[in-house]
C-alpha cells in the first residue's frame, strides 16, 4: 500500500475499516431484548437452581464444593472453578460421564456442551 496513490490508500482503508464491523443495532430492539430476557427471569432462575442441584447430585462432593453452576445458555453449561486441577479433573476425568449423567438427571433441559471457568467461588 505504500506505493499506491493517496486516493487508492483511502479507499483501501474505507473498506477495510467496515469489514470487521457489525451494523449498530437499533435501541427498540436492544429494549425488547431486555424486556423479554426479564420476563424469562424468574423461569430460567428455576432451571438454574434445577441444573446446580443436579450439578451437586452428580459431581463427587470434593469437587462440587470447588465448582458452582455459572449460567446455561442454548446447550451450553458453564461451571466456575476455584483452581486449575479442579478444572482439570472435571474436564478431563470426568468429560464422559457428567454430561450423560447430568442428562439423565434432567431429561427436559438440553445441556449440549460443558464449559469450565476458572475464578473465585462467590457466596451467592
Amino acid at each position: 500500500m505504500q506505493f499506491a496513490d493517496r486516493d487508492a490508500q483511502r479507499v483501501f482503508w474505507q473498506r477495510f475499516n467496515r469489514r470487521g464491523r457489525r451494523p449498530a443495532a437499533a435501541l427498540g430492539d436492544l429494549t425488547q431484548q431486555l424486556l423479554a430476557d426479564e420476563r424469562q427471569g424468574p423461569a430460567a432462575a428455576r432451571k438454574l437452581m434445577q441444573v446446580d442441584e443436579a450439578w451437586r447430585a452428580v459431581v463427587p462432593s470434593h469437587l462440587a464444593s470447588e465448582s458452582r453452576v455459572e449460567s446455561l445458555r442454548g446447550g451450553r453449561l458453564t461451571i466456575r472453578v476455584a483452581s486449575a486441577a479442579t478444572r482439570y479433573v472435571l474436564a478431563r476425568n470426568l468429560a464422559r460421564t457428567l454430561p450423560t449423567a447430568l442428562r439423565a438427571k434432567l431429561p427436559d433441559i438440553r445441556i449440549s456442551r460443558i464449559d469450565y471457568i476458572i475464578g473465585a467461588l462467590s457466596d451467592s
